[in-house]
């Protein structure tokens, strides 16, 4: 492990500290909107900037993890999320809706960070992203409809632009960038590459 990914937990803290420390500023909250979407892209490149191509095609294979994922995400949470609205905001019927919405909508890019940071597989992880994308905006509609009786409106063309946003782009500018470098050193050239379980730099 490098000196910069064991400083990576304390320069986080750094930066939550520093955050909180500057919210009771128009200026810095007006600043850190504007910078969450560019900063979020900026790590979504870097993650996936260093991502073994054959490892990701071969993480597309693992139906078990998938499977295992899917039944969790969407038919295990959705009804833990029902039954704590139920036990906790019974009086509530605005707060159950967004809990639903809260627990039953995966984490879609965030999580790839964090597993960067843990050493973890990310691109099994990356493999999971269209699934979570995909279902989440089929089926949180036929929730609500299913446990409150109603549809909520949600704008999909403001979802699926936010996807775009945030992982189309980045995901597209890495593979070329990084393609492009494996084109001009050649087929055996020394890019560095990262085999997964052996951690990458995060910039």
């Amino acid at each position: 492990m490098s000196k910069l990914e064991k400083l990576q937990p304390l320069l986080l803290l750094t930066a939550v500290l520093l955050g909180l420390a500057a919210a009771p500023y128009d200026t810095f909250r007006s600043l850190g909107a504007r910078s969450i979407m560019p900063a979020l892209q900026i790590m979504l490149f870097f993650v996936f900037f260093t991502l073994p191509a054959g490892e990701l095609a071969k993480a597309f294979r693992s139906f078990k993890v998938t499977g295992s994922a899917m039944v969790i995400n969407f038919i295990i949470t959705p009804v833990v999320a029902f039954v704590l609205g139920a036990i906790f905001l019974a009086d509530s019927p605005m707060f159950r809706i967004g809990l639903l919405m809260l627990l039953a909508t995966p984490c879609t890019d965030w999580y790839l960070v964090f597993t960067h940071l843990s050493r973890g597989n990310v691109p099994l992880a990356v493999s999971l992203l269209p699934w979570n994308l995909l279902l989440q905006i089929v089926f949180l509609p036929v929730y609500l409809t299913l446990f409150f009786g109603e549809a909520v409106g949600i704008d999909v063309l403001s979802i699926f632009s936010s996807i775009a946003k945030v992982l189309i782009v980045p995901f597209a500018a890495a593979m070329l960038i990084r393609y492009a470098f494996i084109w001009r050193q050649g087929a055996g050239g020394a890019f560095p590459t990262n085999n997964v379980g052996t951690g990458c730099c995060c910039a």
